[in-house]
C-alpha cells in the first residue's frame, strides 16, 4: 500500500503530497499522524496522511517508507481534508498551515499525552459476599481487619470507583485495597481518564415555546440551507439554538455551535447539558493542554457529539456534521488576525457546504454584510420580533449634544440624563453608565 503525506513544514516549497511506502502490517488510515523520513538527510518530520492507494501515483524513483504511526485514530475527519484544501485555494495558504488550525499546537511534537489512571472493580455476588465478611471475624465475634471490611462495604455500595475516589472517601485505605484485590475480592485495571472539567447538569423538563420561537425551529428543522435569524434581545434564540441541536442529534448528526466571548461558553454549556442531557465539548483558548486535547479527542473519536466553543471550534473534529450555529454572529471575535486571516462566518460556510449542513447565524443586531445576503436571498432570512413574555423593549432617547453646547453646557452630561438619573434615582433604581 502507498500513502500520500503532506509534511508539517509550512513552506510554499514543499506544499504539495509527498508519497511513501506503508510497512508491511503498518495499520493506516487517511488522517493518520505519522513521521517520515524527508530530505537528503532523511530527518524524521511529522506528517499526516491524506491519501491511500494500492497502486503507485508516481512512478519514478525509489520509494521511502514511513518510519511510524504517532496515532492510532485519524487526527482529521475526510470533512477536514476537503476543508484544507478549499482553505488553500481561498486563502493562499499551505495545506500544513491549514491543516495547523484544525490540530491544536499543544499536540504536536508529543507535547501532551493521554492519561491514564486505575479503577477498582467489585467482583463477589451477594453469595460470595457473605461468604468473604465471615473472614473477617474472629470466634470471639470482633473484627479481624475493620479497614479491609470498610473497604469491601463501600467497595460493594459503589461498584466501581477510581483509586483517588476511594482514598478521599476511606483515607489511608491504600494497603487494604491492595489486600483485597490480591484476595481477588477486588479487581484493579488501567483506563483512560478526561482532564476535562465535567460539569453536574441534571436534565431539565421542555420549555414552552412562544411562536415566534417555534417559527423559526421549523423553518430552519424542515429544509436544509442558510439562515440569518434576526431575533431581539430577549426573543429566546438560545432555546431556539437548543431545539435546532436536538433535532440535529435525533437524524443521528453533530452540532457546533460558536460564542463570541469565552466567559459566554460556561454558562452556555451548562444550559446544553440540563436540556439535552449528554455531555457537551467545550473548545477555546483558556483550556489547559491536557484539557484541549481531551475535549479534542472526545470530538476526534465520535465520543460527544456537540462542541460549543469561540472562534477555533469551528475547526472542531466533528464527523457527520448537521447544524453550525454561530451567535451574535456580528461580533469581531469571530475574525483572525493570524495568517491565514479567516473569518470563522467563511470556514463554516465552507465547512456546510462540503458536509451538507445548515448554517445559521443568529443576531439581534445583525452584521451589514449578512443581513445584505439575507436582503438578496443569499440567506434566508427568519425574524423573532417580540420579546419572550410579553415583555417591552426599553426605551431608547438620543441627546442632541450641539443642543447642550449652544445653552452653554459643555460637559459630558446632557440634561436630558441627568434627568433620567435623577428620576431614576429617587425611585430608588439603579443606574449604569457605559
Amino acid at each position: 500500500m502507498f500513502a500520500e503525506v503532506i509534511v508539517d513544514i509550512a513552506n510554499p516549497g514543499v506544499d504539495r503530497l509527498f508519497e511513501y511506502r506503508v510497512p508491511e502490517g503498518m495499520e493506516i488510515k487517511a488522517g493518520y499522524r505519522v513521521k517520515v523520513p524527508f530530505g537528503k538527510a532523511n530527518a524524521l518530520r511529522e506528517g499526516y496522511v491524506l491519501k491511500l492507494s494500492q497502486n503507485r501515483t508516481y512512478e519514478q524513483g525509489e520509494l521511502k517508507s514511513i518510519a511510524f504511526a504517532l496515532s492510532d485514530f485519524p487526527v482529521f475527519t475526510k470533512g477536514q481534508i476537503r476543508l484544507a484544501y478549499v482553505m488553500r485555494r481561498f486563502y493562499h495558504t499551505t495545506l500544513a498551515c491549514a491543516l495547523r488550525l484544525m490540530y491544536p499546537a499543544q499536540m504536536r511534537g508529543g507535547k501532551v499525552k493521554d492519561r491514564f489512571e486505575r479503577r477498582i472493580i467489585y467482583r463477589l455476588s451477594e453469595e460470595e459476599y457473605e461468604k468473604a465478611k465471615k473472614t473477617f471475624f474472629a470466634a470471639s465475634g470482633s473484627v479481624r481487619s475493620p479497614r479491609r471490611l470498610e473497604v469491601l462495604e463501600a467497595m460493594r455500595e459503589k461498584k466501581l470507583l477510581f483509586y483517588h475516589e476511594l482514598e478521599r472517601l476511606l483515607p489511608g485505605s491504600a494497603s487494604a485495597r491492595d489486600a483485597l484485590i490480591k484476595k481477588g475480592y477486588l479487581a484493579s485495571e488501567k483506563v483512560e481518564s478526561f482532564r476535562a472539567p465535567r460539569r453536574d447538569a441534571p436534565e431539565e423538563s421542555e420549555f414552552e415555546l412562544s411562536e415566534d420561537q417555534k417559527n423559526a425551529v421549523e423553518t430552519i428543522t424542515s429544509q436544509k440551507g442558510k439562515y440569518l435569524l434576526h431575533g431581539v434581545t430577549g426573543s429566546g434564540k438560545t432555546e431556539v439554538y437548543i431545539k435546532i441541536v436536538k433535532d440535529c442529534l435525533s437524524k443521528g448528526k453533530s452540532a457546533i455551535v460558536l460564542v463570541p466571548e469565552i466567559s459566554l461558553t460556561p454558562q452556555l454549556v451548562s444550559m446544553f447539558e440540563r436540556r439535552i442531557g449528554e455531555h457537551i465539548a467545550v473548545y477555546h483558548s483558556t483550556l489547559s493542554a491536557g484539557e484541549r486535547y481531551d475535549e479534542w479527542k472526545l470530538m476526534a473519536t465520535g465520543r460527544t457529539r456537540v462542541v460549543i466553543g469561540a472562534r477555533s471550534a469551528v475547526f472542531a473534529p466533528m464527523k457527520d456534521i448537521g447544524v453550525i450555529i454561530i451567535d451574535e454572529e456580528h461580533e469581531t471575535t469571530y475574525r483572525s488576525d493570524m495568517s491565514p486571516k479567516y473569518t470563522a462566518h467563511e470556514i463554516a460556510r465552507m465547512r456546510c457546504n462540503i458536509e451538507g449542513a445548515t448554517l445559521v447565524l443568529a443576531s439581534a443586531t445583525p452584521s451589514v454584510e449578512s443581513y445584505i445576503k439575507a436582503k438578496n436571498g443569499i440567506y434566508r432570512l427568519v425574524r423573532m420580533p417580540r420579546r419572550l413574555f410579553g415583555l417591552k423593549l426599553p426605551e431608547v432617547l438620543v441627546a442632541d449634544m450641539r443642543k447642550e453646547i449652544a445653552i452653554g453646557n459643555r460637559t459630558i452630561f446632557s440634561g436630558l440624563l441627568y434627568s433620567e438619573m435623577k428620576q431614576a434615582l429617587s425611585a430608588g433604581k439603579q443606574v449604569m453608565l457605559f
